[in-house]
């Protein structure tokens, strides 16, 4: 394939957005840059290293300011080849950067600050919108299946690493088992397996209904078609099926017509009605629970949090991580510096981790809260990118690619 028509020459800005782009996620990145002040790219690059970065800044001397993610890489290259212009640390990718950070704690003490909640589950309260279901025995079996394979995983990760002849680093491992590096990084992590815990509940169809499925479950209406029939009746849209799976953890009789390969089937503890759902969520879920204004938190999500706040480090990573969102959303400058010194002497090995990483990187981090300018406006153009490749059904060449991204600009 061919471009057609040359692409326009590239610009020279004075306000430079740079960010990285897919080519295949997970495989090959390319770069794109954005004129901040005109709203349009500039050029792409066939790749995000810095080797590429520093000689397309070292043709356009005039570059004041740039505004990037925390790319090592990017940093790298503006320190070399454009060591006049200010550098501008997204604000967004500096929140996500601390959910990782709380990710990896949350990781690190899942299976203590699961015991924890386990034995405070009497004090959370019962959770009106999940309902348990049964699982087919081929769906227990495929579960323990996946476990097995995700613990032999977890156990070789840890022994790679341990392994004082071989000592491979978090890439490495990844390349040599076959997972990504994230996996392995959360591996390493955590003190115990990391166990799968159950996703919260989710707003569902049939929950402004419940009330009256439970008055008329207990008058002793068993049948479900019935039930839906009533609901639909009210307003319900949903399926039947909803129906039936609300109320088969209910019933504590089988049915007549039920086969008999299905009448031995003993109950399990999860079809246990009104059961507390006394797991711990996900760490990546427990980690924007910290970071999120306790107003908004509804009833479950805060007793979950005051449950876990029993840890004092969930405490002092809380505080940490408030103080932390409300410092970027007001680009609160003054609040910095106490910030880092709080973070750096918490005690608590991730938030220590990611204080440093901020106090290394502490102009760009100042320059974004003092500076209106970001990567917002790059994520815009890469989105408009995909769109591009997809009408191109992926195939296009980066030349090809490249001209048609500048000719719409």
């Amino acid at each position: 394939m061919h471009s057609g028509a040359p692409a326009r020459p590239t610009l020279s800005p004075r306000v430079l957005g740079v960010d990285d782009w897919a080519f295949r996620k997970g495989q090959s990145y390319g770069t794109i840059l954005v004129d901040l002040e005109r709203r349009r790219p500039v050029d792409l690059l066939p790749d995000r290293t810095a080797d590429t970065l520093v000689r397309w800044l070292g043709e356009r001397p005039g570059v004041e300011v740039i505004a990037r993610d925390r790319s090592s890489e990017y940093t790298r290259a503006i320190q070399e080849a454009a060591p006049h212009a200010r550098e501008v640390a997204d604000r967004w990718h500096l929140l996500h950067n601390l959910r990782q950070a709380l990710e990896r704690f949350f990781t690190s003490h899942h299976a203590r600050l699961k015991l924890l909640v386990g034995h405070e589950a009497a004090t959370l309260p019962p959770s009106s919108e999940w309902t348990p279901q049964r699982r087919s025995r081929a769906e227990e079996a495929a579960s323990a299946a996946g476990r097995q394979r995700r613990l032999t995983c977890y156990d070789e990760v840890r022994r790679l690493r341990a392994d004082e002849g071989q000592r491979l680093n978090i890439l490495q491992i990844a390349r040599r088992l076959g997972i990504s590096r994230v996996t392995v990084r959360k591996y390493l992590s955590a003190d115990t397996f990391p166990e799968h815990s159950g996703h919260p509940p989710v707003p569902r169809l049939l929950q402004p209904y419940e009330a009256h499925l439970e008055r008329r479950w207990k008058e002793g209406c068993r049948n479900a078609l019935e039930l839906w029939r009533e609901i639909r009746a009210q307003g319900y849209r949903g399926s039947a099926k909803q129906v039936h799976r609300w109320a088969s953890p209910r019933r504590e009789t089988v049915a007549k017509n039920t086969p008999h390969i299905h009448r031995d089937r003993p109950a399990t503890a999860e079809a246990t009605p009104g059961k507390q759902r006394s797991c711990l969520p996900v760490p990546r879920r427990l980690a924007w629970l910290l970071m999120r204004d306790p107003e908004e938190l509804t009833g479950t999500e805060t007793a979950t949090l005051a449950c876990i706040q029993r840890d004092p480090d969930v405490t002092v990573a809380h505080e940490l991580a408030l103080r932390f969102v409300t410092m970027i959303q007001r680009q609160d400058v003054k609040s910095l510096d106490s910030w880092i010194a709080a973070c750096t002497g918490s005690g608590i090995s991730w938030l220590i981790t990611f204080g440093e990483g901020i106090a290394k990187d502490y102009d760009a981090v100042r320059a974004a809260l003092e500076l209106p300018w970001s990567s917002a406006q790059a994520e815009g153009q890469i989105n408009r990118l995909k769109l591009l490749k997809r009408q191109m059904y992926g195939r296009a060449s980066f030349p090809l690619l490249r001209s048609r991204v500048l000719q719409a600009a």
